[in-house]
Order: C-alpha cells, then structure tokens, then sequence
C-alpha cells in the first residue's frame, strides 16, 4: 500500500535524525560515516583487526563507530582495559543485544547475556557442571581430541592444507563429549550437522548482508528474510540432534552443560 511505502522511506530516516540528536557518545572521537549505514563499509574496507587499529592510532584508545544507528565504543591500551575490565568491571559488564542474538539464543545464551540475577545463576549452573566433570576429566578429553587432530595433520605428509575443518571440528568434538558423555568420530553426522551450524552462526552473525538489515527493521522477517529463517530453523535442528539418539542419557552435569553452551 501506499502508506507502508510512506513508513517504509520516512521511518529509517526519522530513526537517522533521533540518533543525531539523542546521541549520548557524540563527543567521543571517531571516523565519520555514511548515513544510515554508519561505518560498516570502512570497517570492512580492511580486515576489521587492522582498521580498528588505524582508528586507534588516529583518535585515540578510545573511539566510536556506528552500525546501522547503533553506536560501539572501542576501547584498546592497558590502561583503558584494566580500568574496564578491572577497576569498573560490573559497570561495563552487560552486553549488547541485537535482535539476531536474542532470536538465536531466546534470551538463554550464557555469553550474550545482560549482567544480572540470571546471568550468576547460569554462571553457578555451569560452574557445577564443570565440577562434576572434574578438571582432570576436562582435561583428559582436550588432550584427546588434540591428538587426533594432531594424527590429522600428520596424514598431510608435510603438504600446505586449509586446516579449518579439523580446527572446528577439534572443538565441536571436546563440546560433544561433555555434553553427551560419549565421543564421536569427525566423520560422524553429529559432528558435520554441529560444523554446519557453526557456519551458519558465522554467516548469520555478520555485520553486513541481510542479517544486519534483520537487526535494524526486524519486520524483515515477515517478508522472507534467510537469516530469520535459518536463525529459526536452527533450533529444531539442535534439539532433533540432542533428543533423537534413544541410547543416550543425559544426566545432570551434560544437562548443565549443554544449557550453557547451547
């Protein structure tokens, strides 16, 4: 209709001119942008590693950017970090939540997750998974998994090799032992269903592409977008694989642990 073409135009622009106005961060330096988009095209005109750490060397160890009208704060030095990280710890220990991370984890995903009440008890939760696991065990099942990987890089013969599967893989299976008690072969349908997940996650979470634009108009979801149907079909994927083997039994520290995980 003629009004939702109207709303469509007029309301990224009204969004545009409340973040100038409001904008708590505007004496922060930092590089300027393109409307709309802010600095997206330049953080991704070089490796984002390397033009943060021009920018840094520019404006100083604290400077903004902006996403899409969200503004991060960027922070490098010792100085700075341990005045954050140390000093005012629990003043900067939120997280910032997009609409794609709190689809994706339904507001339960122990990393993403506001500093607060829920926030300790899922911390205690997997804290007392560990625990019954025991460090030695831990380490045990670390140790190997990086054997096996390590017999797959001798399998090369000394020949160059993109090692990002085995990389990926390695982890999923120590992940994979802790959660279900039982170990895996990289090979198995298990793994390769969680490594394709894992990709997805990777691609999804992107700050360019569609899975950006679901992040500032979410209503994207109601026409098709692939990130909100991926992001959502994801789940029912996961749970098929954590529920469908009839032999496995999970007892209460794979339960703890898979909550934080997953």
């Amino acid at each position: 209709t003629m009004f939702g073409l109207i709303a469509v135009v007029i309301l990224p622009v009204l969004r545009f001119v409340h973040y100038k106005l409001a904008d708590p961060f505007k004496d922060i330096p930092g590089p300027k942008g393109w409307p709309f988009i802010g600095n997206l095209l330049q953080l991704y005109a070089v490796p984002p590693h390397l033009s943060t750490a021009q920018w840094a060397t520019k404006y100083g160890s604290v400077f903004r950017l902006c996403f899409c009208g969200k503004t991060v704060i960027i922070v490098s030095g010792t100085d700075a970090l341990n005045e954050i990280f140390t000093k005012k710890g629990e003043a900067f220990a939120d997280r910032f939540l997009s609409y794609r991370i709190e689809l994706a984890s339904c507001g339960d995903d122990i990393i993403f997750q506001k500093y607060g009440n829920k926030w300790k008890m899922m911390r205690k939760l997997l804290f007392q998974g560990l625990k019954q696991h025991n460090l030695k065990k831990i380490e045990d099942i670390t140790m190997d998994a990086i054997i096996d990987f390590l017999h797959d890089v001798n399998a090369m013969g000394g020949e160059p090799f993109n090692p990002r599967f085995q990389v990926i893989a390695t982890f999923i299976q120590i992940l994979y032992v802790m959660i279900f008690g039982r170990s895996v072969d990289k090979s198995s349908t298990d793994i390769h269903i969680l490594i394709e997940v894992y990709n997805e996650v990777i691609k999804d979470n992107e700050f360019i592409g569609k899975g950006a634009l679901l992040d500032v108009f979410p209503f994207l979801r109601y026409f098709g977008n692939s990130t909100y149907k991926r992001i959502t079909g994801r789940h029912a994927r996961l749970l098929q694989l954590f529920y469908r083997s009839e032999d496995t039994r999970l007892n209460s520290s794979h339960i703890t642990i898979s909550y934080a995980v997953y």
